[in-house]
């Protein structure tokens, strides 16, 4: 890690106004994101910050997508064969494809990370993706004010869910009050797993006081992340019941377009990463 930490700092910083734009069109309308003719109004990192101060929106981290696509060194990790393999072992399937990458920076001040599952985002007609989030510096536990993962532990087993709520919007902490869990402080370079259809959080970045009473001032946290899906998985159908939460639209518009709806998730920018080539 204390060789790829400031390589993966040097791609964020390179790509800073990627993250912003991406905050900007998941939290504001399109209306304060293109003119009357069509062209961006946000064409530089100020721009993006300007609107978001505008509205008053608080951000939970900034993100960017696929960095693997241009940096070796990410992409030697998020196709090594030790995450690869792992990823087929946890899905029970006997070959993968990488799906994305992600960066999140988690500044000091930002907010808490809303509960959300990856699969809900994802374009795919599928139960078989898993997702690598590893941090990039040690972190402290929750109580200690690190901003390490939550997860509802089962949540992706839960059917009634999706029939009966809105897994965006309604408040599950009574309904998975006794399933949350983290864990704990972590070191660069460890890693936890969990399934596309489980719910995860992360808390708020804010101040904190340590157990004498001093004021401490956190840390930004860098995270990389990666999603498998098992070779085979299909895109969604036109007509599907639930539409896609598109706030990962940055990570697949680029290929999406290229397939038809219910078609086989296979496009040169998902590679099969196990076995490997």
């Amino acid at each position: 890690m204390d060789v790829l930490r400031p390589i993966v700092e040097s791609r964020f910083q390179e790509r800073e106004y990627d993250a912003w734009y991406h905050s900007a069109r998941v939290m504001l309308s399109d209306d304060y994101m293109v003119d009357d003719f069509g062209e961006s109004m946000l064409e530089t990192t100020d721009d993006c910050r300007q609107a978001l101060e505008d509205h008053e929106v608080e951000l939970p981290f900034l993100q960017v997508f696929n960095s693997h696509r241009t940096d070796p060194n990410i992409w030697a990790l998020v196709r090594s064969p030790r995450l690869a393999r792992t990823a087929a072992s946890l899905l029970g399937v006997e070959r993968v494809r990488l799906y994305q990458d992600s960066m999140f920076y988690k500044r000091p001040g930002d907010g808490e990370t809303r509960w959300h599952s990856d699969l809900h985002m994802a374009p795919f007609d599928t139960n078989d993706m898993v997702t690598v989030w590893i941090p990039l510096h040690d972190l402290p536990s929750q109580e200690d004010g690190g901003t390490g993962l939550t997860f509802a532990s089962g949540s992706h087993r839960d059917f009634a869910l999706a029939f009966w709520h809105n897994p965006t919007e309604d408040d599950f902490s009574e309904r998975y009050i006794e399933a949350l869990t983290d864990h704990g402080a972590m070191a660069a370079g460890d890693a936890t797993w969990h399934h596309g259809w489980t719910l995860h959080s992360s808390p708020p970045n804010w101040m904190y006081e340590d157990d004498d009473g001093n004021v401490e001032v956190p840390s930004p946290r860098l995270a990389l992340t990666a999603s498998f899906i098992a070779d085979g998985a299909r895109l969604l159908a036109e007509g599907s019941r639930v539409s896609v939460d598109d706030e990962d639209r940055s990570g697949y518009e680029d290929w999406v377009g290229d397939l038809k709806p219910g078609e086989l998730a296979d496009h040169p920018l998902l590679p099969v990463v196990y076995p490997p080539p």
